[in-house]
């Protein structure tokens, strides 16, 4: 797919031509904007449970010899790559690599504190007591924890597979940049510099 941007007469790209400057800079401002504007609508866009995902959407300008594009999403620039930004974006099925099986967070103050960097179901069966219970233990379907008044509490759920939905939150401005926003954006600023 691509975006065409038509010029309303020649006089005006003969102007262009001749400040070619001008032009530049006004083609690195659509641009900026561009990415702009990704950005904001994938931020937007991206589902928050803790946030890193938002905080790790960012873009940048780029040229390269006559081409100058945007590069917008998760681990641009200065922000951190997150494995599971794609997931979240497009969805998908996501499947143990070395455990027998998932271990998805059911209790509340763990699923506040869970996701990358938090508590792990290994970390709760390794020091069960720091998180207030005397010991854990597992079934098939759960891992579990028993107090010290010997009351069991469902931790975390064990599944072999979990499907995500796909959110967009990337894709889809992404797209809309593409099938217009791109050309009239970039339009609008060629104008901006004729006129000058």
């Amino acid at each position: 797919m691509s975006a065409v941007v038509d010029f309303p007469a020649r006089e005006m790209l003969e102007d262009l031509r001749k400040n070619s400057d001008r032009v530049f800079a006004a083609l690195n401002d659509a641009l900026v904007d561009i990415g702009a504007e990704i950005t904001n609508r994938a931020i937007g866009g991206a589902p928050i449970s803790t946030g890193e995902l938002r905080r790790n959407i960012a873009f940048k300008v780029k040229f390269s010899g006559d081409s100058g594009w945007v590069e917008a999403g998760v681990g641009v620039g200065n922000t951190k790559p997150l494995i599971y930004a794609e997931i979240q974006d497009v969805g998908g099925v996501i499947r143990p690599k070395k455990a027998q099986k998932l271990a998805i967070p059911v209790s509340e103050r763990l699923k506040t504190a869970s996701g990358v960097g938090g508590i792990t179901a290994r970390d709760v069966i390794s020091r069960p007591e720091e998180f207030g219970f005397k010991s854990t233990f597992t079934t098939a379907t759960a891992i579990l924890g028993k107090k010290a008044d010997g009351s069991v509490e469902v931790l975390f759920a064990r599944k072999s597979s979990v499907k995500i939905p796909g959110t967009g939150y990337l894709s889809r401005p992404s797209m809309d940049m593409e099938s217009g926003g791109a050309a009239r954006i970039i339009k609008e600023r060629l104008k901006e510099a004729a006129r000058k």
